[in-house]
């Protein structure tokens, strides 16, 4: 089974870099091509049926797309939206490769779980009209954290066991003599690099659409503006004033982002050392400030009375103002029979007051004893 190497010495925005991808992708598609005319994969077919030494050319989608993520022309003016062509077809070449291998059962329950809830969220990006969407992901179909956790945990455990098998395939088909090669093992190691790179365009779909979805969201670069040289000495002052115009009119159609050309220092001082004026300024703008700070009320003294304020509140009917009900009126007379009660009590009290004064203690009734 052939495998593509990339020099990780190299940037992948170098020319050289770019130059190498693009001429394996070029071999590829050929390649495709001939597989295509040649009809080496049938859907009709299952794969049990498919010959031993058609398995690897399962994986020429899936280079094809890892080649085309990484796509990039700095130079090119249009290097943002090629970039988002480049991706996309990335995309539409990994989901070609995994449903190439749905057509030979090859994918387990959970990832063909995981592809049929990519494909229906791609058919509802699709039919929204709005490039704005939350992002979703669609590789780890679970939305609560503790499952989407566990399933995490599962997909990189499934990598793990997919790895320990195909270092046991590669050493047993290395113990193999030339001359007598198991086909079984031979077709066995196959499928496993063919599923260990399913794992892999699972990951790769994922931060595809995290790429997309920071892409979509960024605004697109704005256009340079052509720097003014210095004008001519010899022209005169109308002359100059209608460059100016004519510049300041270029500037505004070009540059409509909401801020000026013009560069300004903080805290520039207002006279030179020869005593000429630098910028514009205001003689009288603080003084107007600190007087109304100095001859206004200040903020303890208040602004008007507690009458104005509770008839501005019923003006306004922030205060309701409550009518006299049946109630209130049995309460009232209430209130009058207990000041009339109490009337009667005092009087009693002075009553009692003066026959203390006019009697002493112990002259009543002495019970025949005085």
């Amino acid at each position: 089974m052939f495998t593509i190497r990339f020099e990780l010495s190299l940037r992948q925005d170098s020319l050289e870099y770019q130059s190498k991808a693009n001429k394996i992708f070029q071999k590829l598609l050929n390649l495709k091509k001939i597989i295509s005319s040649l009809a080496l994969f049938s859907v009709n077919e299952s794969l049990e049926e498919l010959n031993t030494n058609y398995i690897k050319f399962l994986s020429v989608d899936y280079y094809l797309a890892l080649l085309a993520s990484k796509k990039f022309d700095k130079d090119n003016p249009q290097a943002f939206t090629l970039k988002v062509n480049s991706l996309k077809l990335s995309k539409y070449l990994y989901l070609q490769f995994l449903k190439t291998l749905d057509n030979y059962s090859i994918l387990n329950k959970d990832l063909l779980q995981k592809l049929k809830a990519f494909q229906s969220t791609e058919n509802d990006e699709s039919s929204d009209d709005n490039n704005d969407s939350e992002f979703k992901n669609t590789i780890f179909t679970n939305t609560n954290p503790m499952s989407r956790r566990e399933e995490k945990i599962k997909f990189f455990k499934y990598e793990n066991s997919i790895n320990d098998q195909l270092k046991y395939y590669e050493n047993k088909y290395k113990n193999l003599n030339e001359n007598d090669i198991d086909e079984e093992i031979l077709r066995e190691l196959h499928l496993t690099r063919i599923n260990l790179l399913v794992v892999k365009a699972f990951k790769d779909l994922e931060n595809i659409q995290m790429e997309l979805q920071l892409l979509s969201n960024r605004s697109i670069p704005a256009p340079k503006i052509q720097s003014v040289g210095k004008e001519n000495t010899n022209q005169t002052k109308d002359q100059k004033y209608a460059s100016k115009d004519n510049k300041s009119n270029i500037l505004s159609e070009e540059n409509n982002y909401g801020y000026t050309e013009n560069l300004e220092t903080l805290n520039k001082s207002i006279l030179s050392k020869e005593g000429k004026v630098l910028r514009p300024f205001t003689l009288y703008s603080k003084k107007d400030q600190l007087r109304k700070k100095v001859f206004g009320t200040g903020q303890e003294l208040p602004t008007m009375s507690i009458e104005e304020y509770l008839d501005e509140e019923m003006k306004r009917g922030g205060i309701v103002k409550q009518s006299i009900t049946g109630n209130e009126s049995d309460s009232e007379s209430d209130d009058e029979e207990k000041d009339n009660y109490d009337e009667v009590g005092v009087y009693k009290k002075r009553e009692w007051d003066d026959f203390t004064d006019t009697h002493k203690k112990g002259s009543g009734n002495t019970m025949n004893m005085g």
